[in-house]
Parts: C-alpha cells; structure tokens; sequence
C-alpha cells in the first residue's frame, strides 16, 4: 500500500515492490527479492532504477551497505543506474511528527489512568 501510494503521488503507472536483506533465520521470505526484480527489470530494457526503501526511516547497514554497495553493483554489472531516495533520517519534520505522535498517546494514556 506505502509503493502504491508513493507511486500515485508522484504520478508513476509502474512501479515493483521487491524486499531486501533475507537474513539467516530461515523459514518463508516474503518476495520478490530485490536482486531478482533488478534482473528483471534489465532483462525488460530497463536503464535506470529508483529504490525507495519505505520500511526504513533512517540510514543504516541494509541501507547503506546493501542497496547503496551491493545492489547498486549488481545492477550496474546488469547495465542498470541504481539511486535510491534519501531516508528522513533526522528530518525536522520526520522528528515532529514523532514527538506528536509521542505527545497523543502519553495524553492518551493519561485520560486513561484519570
């Protein structure tokens, strides 16, 4: 639904949602992976590919390390320009919506406990 929406608002008719860092825990992965989307898409004729990784806020090893090196590498050796958008990382305005946000449920709490 987050792709969906973010496609909308900046006026994208395609757009994939693939997911990154399986990790070593096994059991069932949710998919596609993003390395699998990004040979896809250069199997298709794609050149250029924007990530935006949405389940992160904020810089960090799966942001920086996998997506900016990693796949970013693969992608190029597939022919493909890899960027990804910036995370809101310390944000003024991610960092005033979460001490709203902090705000509603402490006075939440309280009317609770009143």
């Amino acid at each position: 639904e987050s792709a969906r929406l973010i496609a909308r608002a900046v006026g994208l008719d395609t757009w994939w949602v693939a997911y990154q860092s399986v990790g070593a825990a096994g059991g069932a992965w949710l998919g596609p992976n993003a390395e699998d989307v990004v040979e896809e898409r250069a199997r298709a004729g794609d050149r250029h590919i924007l990530i935006v990784p949405v389940g992160f806020t904020a810089d960090h090893v799966e942001i920086l390390y996998d997506i900016d090196i990693e796949l970013k590498a693969h992608a190029a050796n597939l022919g493909l320009h890899l960027e990804r958008t910036d995370s809101l990382n310390d944000s003024p305005l991610l960092i005033q919506a979460l001490g709203e946000m902090v705000a509603a449920v402490t006075e939440h709490g309280n009317k609770e406990e009143s």
